[in-house]
């Protein structure tokens, strides 16, 4: 039941919410519901469009691109028929925004996807939903059903279409892209972009993707145009949004608030505080992609600007809050861990980067010694995964280590020193039992381990042999005799320091700038097509030049001044005005990470390699001075014979030459850590010999062999 809180704000997107029946299409009319749709069917869509513009609605899935100016740009396409997809396919640890909405107001989000149909004049309309919405796949089914036998239906056109498709349940089909490629029957792989889905989408289709919450709005705006929607939020971003409100409050569920209502608010009135006898340390916003913001930032207001200003971002909707129980440092990596797995594997800085950042994390997890450098490793690999990952899963990712490094640098800190002040990594914790136990035995019957002895009216003692460190005889013990050891000094006040800004550099839109030097812009040439014309040097190493760019090694990475990116020169179109870096050390840092990390999977036994260090990996290797990382772990030490090849798996660095160059005979399986080249389908025997010596001599770091 809702708080007594929950009721002062008006609802839009939960509106009648425990008044209708979800499936009830005739209970939806009495309240209003298909009006806004056969109002849209009377209107030139020029009108609908104005008004989706002035009424400020950004998306709601985690960009907040504006949804008008989408709409816009999917209209002035010029191809058709055009196409309409409701990304449902909501993966976040914890949210479930898009569940209940479709669960609850199902009819609400219909009418959003036919409203965007009759403007785009849409032949189909696709609701991509995970395969595990079990319940709501089966009320969607059930409406659709029904709503069929309804004018409504018809309304975009006599040849209309709705299809409701289960995806795999993979997080990264959540970015567009990926969700694209997973609807044409192939892995979900994020495409480069340009060119966008609105021009060139599902089969090359211009494609509107919204989600569904941004779709449940869409009704809301058209019915009244826009009044009752801009009567919320702030200058910027108008409205409401739906979260997923958990953590460590007295009570959690979905809330819809405005934008721009603070933190504090959120957590106080709509979550009832903190548990008893305990103090609200943070909250993390945005789901695993987002960033935290702590307790004495809990004044901001919750809009998309103020929140990326202090590495964070709203994302579809979670809010998770934090209490002193929580460690910092242990749920950045839990986060970390669920991207890593989630990883398409396409580019390095997402494949390995992340494993690398992991790794670098339960380091400092660990007991024992750690390099005083360690937390600086920590900040620029994340950076540079940040600023170089190919789509939206990497270069969000680390949000969650930046934003808590930045606001709790003292918790990580005291990690370097050995200590866990929450008590949650397991090697730098020891729970004792202090001078206060009364012997209760509370702790004893509650410990699954059997590590406490109690003896009735003694003390307790842990036997640490058994002890797992879960903490739960510490949070029983009404008398908080239990203490962790090796908690070290209480942190002190964390200095509030500002985040960092990109500002972004430009010249006049009719030149490019490149180390300083201005050229003309030409439309459709990409940076090495530059280089190659003025005789620049840009390493590569994944690039096939009759294949064009896969943009998987970021070898040829450059620096984007104007959106603070690296971008690959390979593949990326250079934009009008944007101010290009080729040279300088950051960006020789950023390509040496990017070899360095491809040689945490390479065995690095150049003497009993046939191309005995004479290949194009090691001369960039020793260009740059590129470095093993300690503790790197050989994921595939397979060698595979057939009748033409030798695969030496233990030396593939994935930089997709092969796979490019091989077509439909090799591929890319598996994700993450995981992922490795194999055929695709049958077996290596299967491959031409004349493709096999091709192969093998495309090979830059000597795992594929030509068989004679």
């Amino acid at each position: 039941s809702d708080s007594p809180a929950i009721g002062q704000y008006a609802r839009l997107v939960t509106a009648n919410s425990g008044q209708d029946q979800p499936e009830d299409i005739a209970e939806y009319q009495q309240h209003g519901g298909f009006q806004a749709l056969q109002r849209v069917a009377r209107m030139p869509p020029e009108q609908v469009l104005q008004i989706l513009e002035a009424a400020q609605l950004r998306g709601r899935g985690g960009g907040g691109f504006p949804t008008g100016q989408k709409w816009r740009l999917a209209f002035s396409a010029k191809r058709h028929p055009k196409v309409v997809i409701c990304n449902a396919d909501e993966g976040d640890p914890g949210a479930f925004m898009d569940r209940m909405l479709l669960e609850s107001y199902p009819c609400r989000v219909l009418e959003g996807i036919l409203i965007a149909a009759c403007v785009l004049q849409a032949k189909h309309a696709i609701i991509y939903i995970r395969d595990e919405y079990a319940q709501a796949v089966g009320i969607l089914q059930r409406i659709l059903n029904k709503l069929q036998q309804t004018p409504f239906y018809r309304l975009p056109g006599e040849d209309f279409q709705l299809h409701i498709f289960k995806g795999a349940g993979a997080f990264v089909c959540g970015e567009e892209t990926a969700l694209l490629e997973s609807l044409q029957g192939q892995r979900g792989i994020p495409r480069r972009r340009p060119p966008f889905p609105v021009s060139e989408g599902l089969h090359g289709l211009p494609t509107l993707i919204n989600n569904v919450e941004t779709f449940a709005c869409i009704p809301i705006i058209l019915q009244d145009d826009g009044e009752l929607f801009r009567s919320y939020g702030t200058a910027s971003s108008k409205g409401t949004k739906a979260f997923a409100l958990a953590g460590k409050v007295r009570q959690g569920g979905l809330i819809e608030v405005p934008i721009g209502i603070s933190i504090a608010e959120i957590v106080e009135k709509y979550g009832g505080g903190a548990e008893a006898g305990h103090t609200v340390k943070a909250v993390m916003i945005g789901g695993p992609s987002g960033g935290c913001i702590p307790y004495r930032n809990f004044s901001l207001p919750v809009d998309y600007e103020t929140l990326q200003q202090h590495g964070a971002m709203m994302g579809s909707g979670g809010l998770v809050v934090l209490d002193e129980r929580d460690c910092l440092v242990d749920l950045s990596l839990y986060f970390l861990r669920f991207l890593k797995d989630e990883s398409c594997g396409k580019c390095v800085f997402c494949r390995e980067g992340l494993q690398r950042l992991c790794a670098l994390l339960e380091e400092l997890t660990r007991a024992g010694s750690k390099a005083p450098e360690l937390l600086i490793e920590i900040d620029t690999l994340a950076r540079h995964i940040k600023q170089g990952a190919l789509c939206a899963l990497g270069q969000t990712a680390p949000n969650m280590v930046l934003s808590a490094m930045h606001a709790f640098r003292a918790e990580f800190e005291e990690h370097l020193q050995g200590h866990c002040p929450a008590g949650k990594c397991r090697e730098l914790t020891e729970f004792q039992v202090g001078e206060d136990c009364t012997g209760c035995s509370k702790c004893a019957q509650s410990c699954a381990a059997k590590a406490i002895v109690c003896v009735p009216l003694e003390s307790a003692r842990i036997d640490q042999s058994k002890c797992v460190k879960c903490g739960v005889c510490r949070s029983i013990c009404p008398r908080n005799a239990i203490r962790n050891v090796l908690a070290g000094a209480p942190a002190a006040a964390e200095q509030e320091l500002p985040f960092p800004v990109f500002q972004p550099c430009t010249v006049s839109p009719e030149y490019i700038a490149v180390d300083g030097q201005e050229y003309p812009f030409r439309e459709g040439w990409r940076l090495l097509d530059y280089a190659q014309e003025q005789h620049w040097e840009i390493p590569t190493l994944c690039h096939l030049e009759e294949k064009k760019g896969s943009a998987h090694c970021l070898v040829c990475a450059a620096w984007d001044a104007s959106i603070g990116r690296f971008v690959p020169s390979c593949e990326q179109l250079v934009q009008p005005g944007h101010v290009y870096e080729l040279q300088g050390e950051h960006v020789r840092a950023f390509r040496r990470e990017a070899l360095a990390l491809m040689l945490r999977r390479h065995d690095f036994r150049c003497g009993t390699c046939t191309a005995k260090g004479d290949c194009r990996f090691f001369t960039l290797i020793r260009a740059y001075g590129a470095k093993k990382a300690k503790n790197s772990e050989q994921c595939f030490p397979a060698r595979v014979e057939s009748r033409y090849l030798t695969f030496e798996s233990g030396k593939c660095i994935l930089c997709h030459r092969c796979t490019t160059l091989a077509g439909d005979y090799l591929s890319m399986h598996h994700r993450s850590e995981a992922a490795c080249v194999s055929p695709a389908p049958g077996s290596w025997d299967d491959i031409p010999a004349e493709l096999c010596r091709r192969l093998a001599a495309s090979c830059p770091c000597g795992a594929l062999h030509f068989t004679e």
